[in-house]
């Protein structure tokens, strides 16, 4: 795709602005900060999530070795800018969301990209989990968002989340009481596609993930390294 004068200007001004923002907005407290590890088939990588309190909501940084994100969200952790970057695949992008349109700009794969992608009223989440433990919090069993494939962000899907009860799950050889979610792909039978999402009933720490990277694709687990810490 030939790269636009517009697409660069965007880029620029997103970027900078995401960054302003959030430096500006940092309450002098220390971040919340966790490990995770991912694990697809034999493969595994240890992620750092970062959560600190802005004025507007949060500041949601997760890295690994390989990639990195930044989302600043409002106070139910709905996503408002998010940055994406992964240096392997020579893709690195910005998001922002003005009211019912997000707009994009960037590198995928080494192709300069710029698009407006049109969206519906509901929150928009690129964190699930965040997402998620704001829906217990909130006492809601349910609840429907958007949500951009890192991979393919040239669009947005609409995802359905529900409460499916309580469940004993095993985390590092510890038995947890927690609380059970399923997300689907709206329009989608469950057993194309659904992610399932554990917290911790006590807390509401996020424990475990389990979902596919796309339809009929492997299972990926992200599950966190170790609860006695929290």
């Amino acid at each position: 795709m030939k790269t636009t004068k517009k697409a660069l200007f965007w880029l620029i001004v997103l970027t900078y602005s995401a960054i302003c923002f959030a430096d500006s907005n940092l309450k002098n407290t220390n971040p919340e900060e966790k490990k995770y590890i991912e694990t697809t088939d034999d493969n595994q990588i240890e992620y750092n999530y970062s959560v600190t309190k802005i004025e507007t909501g949060f500041l949601i940084e997760l890295s690994s070795a390989n990639k990195k994100e930044k989302c600043i969200t409002d106070t139910a952790y709905y996503c408002q800018l998010w940055q994406y970057s992964c240096p392997a695949k020579n893709t690195k992008f910005v998001a922002e969301r003005k009211n019912n349109v997000i707009y994009l700009v960037g590198t995928l794969e080494g192709l300069k990209i710029d698009k407006k992608i049109k969206i519906s009223n509901s929150p928009w989440l690129q964190f699930w989990e965040y997402g998620i433990k704001n829906m217990i919090e909130s006492n809601n069993n349910s609840m429907k968002f958007i949500s951009i494939d890192a991979n393919k962000p040239k669009k947005a899907a609409t995802f359905k989340v529900k409460n499916k009860g309580m469940q004993k799950i095993n985390i590092n050889n510890q038995e947890e009481d927690a609380i059970h979610f399923v997300v689907s792909i709206k329009g989608l039978p469950v057993f194309i596609f659904h992610a399932d999402f554990w917290f911790r009933k006590t807390d509401n720490l996020f424990l475990r993930s389990e979902m596919p990277q796309g339809p009929f694709a492997p299972i990926t687990q992200m599950q966190i390294l170790n609860t006695n810490e929290y």
